[in-house]
């Protein structure tokens, strides 16, 4: 993971990026999906440990990354005055209105692969470890010199190990815990299964060693955000934002912890240039799981919901294709039109209609940013929406906004571009 997160370069990214926001004034922009990733080194047992804290040193900040390519060459209002360059030619850059938090994860890894004193490895995920010799159904361990976690004890559980108790300190395992190398030290070498993993893995009735080797943590936090262009007549007040009540919760461990993956919005209420709206940028979930997707949408126009309100536009990644019908019900649709029905029957309609239109990426996103051949195949789910057609109405064609540049692409949805012309109040 971070591998690909180097390999997908967002530096390099943001200013293609950038370019296109600068080159074409864009007022308003909704970011869906802005990570800020951070490491950890040595591990503290996230996810395992209760008195772990969340890693610090960051990695990268797309927010941050974005805006310091955006605000290249900005002069402030003086700067301007002062060298005689008109208001209308100052480019007085951008800045974040307002970002929302969504999920944040956090994730053991083995970042320097080392092999441990036994000099084997295997990536169990990769799903192609041979087995030792003499054996076909077990493959040899990721020993490893870095900080020896343990691992989940068979079950029953012992009631005071939380899960083995794992000697983050090089303390011994808890009595009655089990261990491939109990204490500190984690030098011998083990065993693991091959994939695929019994189910559930971590209740499985022989040993794991899945937490050798590890060596810090790696994390991943999702934000939603609003930027605005300065000097350009773009005013906003009343920023707010929120995380949705639906969402979606994985059980970890068994059942013994869980992983929620959090949505939700932001939204300001904007004046551009005399006209007024409520700009509201979301994403709603992306997993298909039962009724949550469509319930979320169904929180944004509710009473007293940020797009409940006339003179709104919706901006986002809402993983709804108006154009899918409905599948796997009742235990998820699919991506289908169910979520964006429940705005179009609110009295949403787009302000994007380019038929077959497709703005979401297909398969892993590390693959997706770096292969000059990919093609968007997730359908139409990036939207722009409006409840008030006939004072916020499209100027011109919607623009896709999407290139493969210095061998990387953008993102991995296309961006959706509109301009809007109203009446000034």
């Amino acid at each position: 993971m971070l591998s690909d997160v180097l390999a997908n370069n967002f530096e390099v990214r943001a200013k293609h990026i950038a370019r296109d926001i600068k080159k074409k004034k864009i007022d308003l922009v909704g970011l869906q999906e802005a990570a800020l990733w951070k490491l950890q080194t040595p591990t503290d047992g996230s996810g395992l440990n209760p008195a772990a804290q969340r890693a610090l040193n960051p990695v990268v900040d797309y927010i941050d990354e974005l805006l310091e390519e955006l605000n290249r060459k900005a002069k402030t209002a003086g700067e301007c005055k002062k060298q005689g360059i008109p208001k209308s030619k100052c480019f007085r850059g951008y800045k974040l209105v307002i970002a929302q938090q969504e999920a944040d994860l956090e994730f053991l890894g083995d970042f320097d692969n080392n092999p441990g004193p036994n000099g084997t490895t295997c990536d169990l995920s990769s799903g192609t470890c041979p087995p030792p010799p003499g054996s076909n159904s077990w493959t040899t361990g990721n020993d490893d010199t870095g900080v020896n976690l343990g691992e989940p004890p068979s079950p029953p559980f012992p009631p005071d190990s939380n899960f083995d108790n794992p000697p983050f300190n090089g303390a011994a395992d808890a009595p009655g815990a089990q261990d491939c190398a109990p204490g500190a030290g984690d030098t011998n070498p083990s065993a693991s299964p091959n994939p695929p993993f019994p189910s559930p893995f971590d209740q499985a009735n022989n040993p794991v060693c899945m937490f050798h080797g590890i060596d810090g943590d790696l994390s991943l936090t999702m934000r939603d955000a609003i930027l605005k262009r300065k000097g350009a007549g773009v005013k906003t007040r009343n920023s707010r934002s929120s995380n949705f009540a639906n969402i979606l919760a994985l059980p970890l461990f068994g059942g013994q912890a869980e992983v929620e993956f959090t949505r939700g919005w932001t939204a300001t209420d904007a004046r551009v240039r005399g006209k007024r709206f409520t700009f509201v940028n979301t994403h709603l979930e992306s997993e298909s799981e039962g009724s949550i997707r469509e319930d979320q949408a169904s929180e944004l126009i509710a009473p007293g919901g940020p797009a409940s309100g006339p003179r709104t536009i919706i901006v986002g990644d809402l993983n709804s294709d108006p154009n899918r019908a409905p599948a796997n019900l009742p235990d998820g649709d699919g991506g289908s039109n169910i979520a964006i029905n429940r705005l179009f029957a609110a009295g949403f309609t787009s302000l994007v209609t380019t038929p077959g239109i497709a703005t979401g990426s297909h398969g892993d996103h590390g693959d997706v940013i770096n292969d000059p051949n990919d093609l968007l195949g997730e359908g139409w789910i990036d939207h722009i929406l409006t409840n008030s057609p006939a004072k916020l109405k499209r100027k011109g064609k919607a623009i896709i906004l999407d290139g493969f540049e210095d061998g990387l692409w953008q993102s991995d949805h296309a961006g959706v571009l509109v301009r809007i012309k109203g009446k000034k109040r």
